[in-house]
């Protein structure tokens, strides 16, 4: 699984004013919120949204796209509410993980 900082190179690559913090914040609510969840190869659950982020940093997309990616299971698999992600990403990634 590739790691929040090697993420945020590959954001850096094609955007020097991404919001690392987001994405920080992002990669560690994902990651807790997957937490105890696996993929039946026995991987983290959460290893697949980091790589649909990692491939989405190759078509060179903003931070709102990446941050969706890592999120993008979290209402639909986890305990993570739709308000929740609201109020901690703002409406627009909560609209585009709940889509």
């Amino acid at each position: 699984m590739i790691a929040v900082d090697d993420l945020i190179a590959l954001v850096h690559n094609y955007n020097p004013k991404t919001n690392e913090n987001m994405l920080r914040e992002a990669y560690a609510f994902g990651l807790a919120m997957h937490d105890g969840q696996f993929r039946h190869s026995g991987e983290p659950y959460f290893s697949h949204p980091v790589a649909v982020a990692a491939i989405l940093t190759e078509q060179r997309l903003d931070d709102a796209t990446i941050v969706t990616a890592l999120l993008h299971d979290t209402v639909e698999d986890t305990k993570a509410s739709y308000s929740e992600v609201e109020k901690r990403f703002g409406r627009e990634i909560a609209d585009l993980v709940d889509g």
